[in-house]
């Protein structure tokens, strides 16, 4: 119908499965960029992550990024800053 739309959640650890599926999302992203800094970011669980998804019929989408600092908006945060390192961080992530 026109009012049809693909709802997407947040997943950031294990605590957010009970989340996705209870909530009547579509699937989930990781968002941050920064491997370590939650459960969903760390490459080494996407194929669980994704398992999880393939089982409950739900999308998952997992978050790269080039490299990571935000600092600016979480002063707290720099032991999540990750440097690009020319280009291999973001490969790495693939």
């Amino acid at each position: 119908t026109k009012y049809d739309c693909t709802v997407i959640s947040l997943y950031l650890d294990k605590t957010n499965d009970a989340l996705v599926l209870k909530g009547g999302f579509d699937g989930f992203y990781t968002y941050f960029g920064s491997v370590g800094f939650t459960y969903g970011s760390t490459p080494k669980n996407w194929n669980a992550l994704s398992q999880f998804a393939q089982q409950h019929n739900k999308i998952f989408i997992p978050s790269v990024s080039p490299g990571y600092i935000d600092t600016r908006i979480r002063p707290w945060n720099s032991i999540n800053t990750k440097d690009r390192k020319d280009g291999k961080y973001y490969d790495n992530m693939w």
